[in-house]
């Protein structure tokens, strides 16, 4: 977890580099995420770390302070906080300004998009709970009626949701609904989510 606020670089400009490529095709790849909270931005990969230091030529050691650096400017970007980041960098440390400004367009040019911005947003300002993981199973379950043996399939679904920071310090709660269901039921979930995803774009479209 990346606190949020400005720091100054923990490692030169070609380990960023090479920090914003892990990141970026870590994504592309859906192989970890990126998470907002009110504490800062989290950085998530299923890449084991050798994979990762053969991959892009890093030592085991050189990798958190690497991506913290990457998450530190992406959290400045996404919060719209560059601006008075660069104003104060003039003032107070202008050595640091051009290296400040060359990571930012790197990682504008990377790793910024809408989707991202879009997750940042909800992330950082929802107010009932957010959609945390879905996971499921189909079952087989056997039972007898009028004396034969009956085997029908269902669908065990998991949905866990993130309630909002309460607590001081804050802390993450989660809560877990559990429920079977059938093709009916699934065909109909699949439905209502479509309408509600064709609906998010239709309003996106409208405030743009």
């Amino acid at each position: 977890m990346v606190q949020q606020g400005k720091k100054e670089p923990r490692v030169d400009f070609d380990g960023f580099k090479k920090g914003v490529s892990l990141i970026r095709d870590t994504l592309k790849e859906k192989r970890g995420e990126l998470n907002f909270g009110i504490k800062g931005i989290n950085f998530r990969s299923d890449m084991p770390s050798n994979q990762l230091e053969d991959k892009y030529n890093l030592q085991k050691e050189d990798i958190d302070p690497i991506v913290n650096d990457v998450l530190e400017i992406i959290n400045i970007v996404l919060s719209g906080k560059k601006d008075k980041v660069t104003t104060d960098l003039k003032d107070n440390k202008p050595n640091l300004l051009q290296t400040f400004k060359k990571r930012c367009e790197l990682v504008e040019r990377e790793l910024i998009d809408q989707n991202l911005l879009r997750k940042y947003l909800i992330q950082t300002n929802y107010k009932t709970a957010l959609l945390d993981k879905v996971d499921w199973d189909i079952i087989t379950k056997r039972i007898n009626r009028r004396k034969k043996t009956v085997d029908f399939p269902s669908a065990m679904v998991r949905v866990r949701v993130k309630k909002p920071f309460t607590d001081e310090p804050p802390v993450p709660k989660t809560e877990t609904i559990v429920f079977e269901s059938g093709i009916e039921e699934i065909e109909e979930l699949i439905d209502e989510l479509n309408e509600i995803k064709n609906s998010l774009k239709e309003e996106e479209e409208r405030l743009k």
